[in-house]
């Protein structure tokens, strides 16, 4: 019996041997049936509107969103086929599912607005400044204080590419200064409630856009990131699958 079901999302990252992945890349598929105990059909991926049909004999590391939870195996195109207006493809499960650990994240693709501001130095220093308590007036102390609020008020707007309970991936006009810790601030529907986070993060890399995009593309890691901010975040993620899943089916 398989803890994945008709219907389930699946990321897939390819791999070669010893599991080694070739690149970051994720395609998303959906499980449309099982032939039998090691062989499913799953959709065809597609981007930007087109089909990518990807290579028969490539090895893929699947993630699959589920009710239950995240869960993953290695697994291999065998056959690419189309049944009516679907384009399919075949596949062999290689190895048992796996739960995926704590550590382990699910990269939402999800398109929305929000806003971040860069943490430089001066704002550090302030505030250990102003934990110290150690001001020679109420006045001075006042200074301070004014300071780090003109400094932590500096936002700038920002789009969400993808999100996971770890990071996230997004653009924005701003470019990146020598600093390379920011604060972002989000807005999610979690559980029929809006839910508004500000969550530290750590710049990991970015990059100029070219052509006709304008800006640049961040890939940031949360940190500091509390426990129930970070589950907030995943709890989003399985609903808007579950919202996704419903709009198709109805489709």
């Amino acid at each position: 019996m398989h803890v994945v079901d008709i219907g389930d999302r699946i990321s897939l990252v390819q791999i070669e041997r010893h599991k080694v992945k070739i690149s970051d890349k994720k395609y998303v598929s959906q499980l449309l049936d099982f032939v039998d105990s090691d062989k499913a059909i799953i959709s065809v991926p597609m981007e930007n509107g087109r089909i990518i049909p990807l290579s028969i004999g490539t090895k893929y590391e699947a993630c699959f969103v589920t009710g239950k939870g995240l869960y993953k195996c290695d697994c291999e195109i065998i056959d690419r086929f189309k049944d009516g207006n679907m384009f399919q493809m075949l596949i062999k499960f290689l190895n048992s599912f796996e739960k995926y650990q704590r550590r382990e994240y699910f990269r939402l693709e999800m398109l929305m607005a929000f806003k971040f501001r860069l943490i430089p130095p001066e704002e550090e220093l302030l505030i250990m400044k102003i934990s110290q308590n150690n001001f020679a007036s109420d006045i001075e102390k006042q200074k301070y204080l004014n300071t780090l609020d003109s400094i932590q008020r500096k936002w700038n707007r920002a789009n969400c590419i993808d999100i996971s309970g770890g990071g996230m991936r997004f653009t924005a006009e701003t470019e990146r200064t020598r600093e390379e810790k920011l604060v972002i601030d989000i807005s999610l529907d979690v559980g029929n409630k809006k839910e508004n986070l500000e969550i530290p993060a750590h710049i990991i890399e970015f990059r100029k856009l070219t052509g006709n995009a304008m800006g640049y593309e961040y890939r940031i890691k949360f940190t500091e990131i509390s426990r129930e901010d970070r589950e907030k975040i995943i709890r989003f993620i399985f609903e808007e699958e579950r919202r996704r899943r419903r709009k198709e089916k109805n489709m």
